[in-house]
């Protein structure tokens, strides 16, 4: 899981703060998910604020102009009289990322892209998406320089029954298990 959130308003610098009105809080959010974290209609802070987060503004109809998405966390909720004022903070680690990436990507991602109509792109608000963000973006080298040269990723869901384990490199190490 994690939190989209768009705005109309530049995000202008790797920390801060936005304001979205409460009718723009998990319209775009899956039913199940929305009553997970928004139960009795009273916002689950704490749950919100441990999902990572792609900030972004709408995207431009300007092509010449790529609208870039930044991966962060939500390090605070206010509610107020029909807003939310969330403040954020970028992670400096992950590059910024053009919408149209995102958009490409919508259907690992659970973005909800129409033919016709208003994207996930093209209006402020903040949405719970069910899928592993980190996961999607790494399979596809986005977000990072260069592919693990070690090991690579599986295509396949994860199995939640396996485990990993790392150990040093050292030569009394070189048996496999």
């Amino acid at each position: 899981m994690f939190n989209l959130l768009v705005t109309g308003l530049p995000f202008a610098s790797p920390r801060g703060s936005c304001v979205l009105g409460s009718d723009r809080v998990f319209g775009k959010t899956d039913a199940r998910i929305a009553e997970r974290y928004k139960p009795d209609d009273v916002l689950d802070q704490h749950a919100v604020m441990q999902l990572p987060t792609i900030f972004t503004n709408e995207t431009s109809w300007d092509t010449s102009k790529p609208t870039m998405a930044r991966v962060g966390t939500i390090t605070r909720i206010r509610s107020g009289h029909n807003r939310y004022e969330v403040e954020y903070q970028f992670d400096t680690d992950v590059p910024p990322i053009p919408n149209s990436v995102l958009e490409s990507l919508s259907t690992e991602l659970d973005l909800h892209m129409p033919g016709r109509g208003f994207n996930e792109f093209q209006t402020n608000h903040w949405a719970i998406k069910d899928a592993d963000l980190f996961q999607v973006l790494f399979r596809h080298g986005v977000g990072r320089s260069a592919k693990p040269t070690v090991f690579s990723l599986p295509h396949e869901p994860v199995d939640p029954n396996l485990v990993a384990v790392m150990m040093p490199f050292d030569a009394r190490f070189d048996g496999v298990y």
